[in-house]
């Protein structure tokens, strides 16, 4: 691990029941939102007072906990996740926190799902930490769900260094790099949004929704 980054996880102050279930699901390599980014998260949510969060990749339940931690008891968190072994674990977690009238757990896949959705401008943020392949695909309706001024967020967009390149593409990671140097250009070129993508130690892309003044 990077020894700047280890400096900064040190400094990081969680709760000790979300820690202890982070500590769980890293024990059982169960993929989940690094601290640092979470705390990134966290701040942002408090500056710019979101509420209403749509994920892309529960997991089991760590990070939309974390959210409604930031958001507190106005927190309105729906989360799409398509393992249902995962989803029944998340839920699980998620009551155990006293949160499932805040959060909604959607089983099923994060494509189908986001098209099901109507409506337009639903959303304050967006965090999109699900299936790689799929991050530019789901992108028109994270655009069309997202309030303007809203957050869309997409983790680990740099893969290890294999989307930019600086590391080599080994065959069976080719169609996830691919994908999503695919979607760092449309995202980055989308006349709807305004976007940076952070060099955050796999990668965070920032963006916001524009309005219509």
């Amino acid at each position: 691990m990077d020894r700047n980054i280890e400096y900064i996880r040190s400094l990081i102050k969680e709760n000790p029941d979300t820690l202890k279930l982070r500590k769980q699901e890293e024990e059982n390599y169960i993929p989940i939102i690094r601290p640092e980014v979470m705390q990134f998260i966290s701040v942002m949510i408090k500056i710019a007072d979101i509420k209403k969060i749509l994920e892309i990749g529960t997991a089991e339940g760590y990070s939309s906990i974390c959210f409604c931690r930031a958001i507190g008891k106005d927190a309105d968190i729906t989360t799409i996740e398509s393992e249902e072994q995962r989803v029944n674990t998340a839920r699980k977690n998620i009551e155990s926190f006293n949160l499932d009238k805040n959060v909604t757990v959607i089983h099923d896949d994060a494509v189908k799902a986001l098209s099901y959705m109507t409506g337009h401008n639903v959303f304050d943020m967006i965090f999109l930490d699900g299936p790689k392949t799929h991050y530019l695909e789901m992108l028109p309706d994270c655009i069309r769900l997202l309030k303007e001024g809203g957050i869309l967020l997409a983790d680990n967009v740099l893969y290890f260094g294999m989307t930019s390149g600086e590391k080599e593409i080994p065959k069976k990671k080719r169609t996830s790099a691919y994908h999503l140097r695919d979607f760092l250009e449309a995202v980055s070129s989308s006349y709807e949004l305004d976007t940076s993508i952070i060099n955050f130690e796999d990668g965070l892309v920032i963006s916001v929704k524009k309005g219509t003044k």
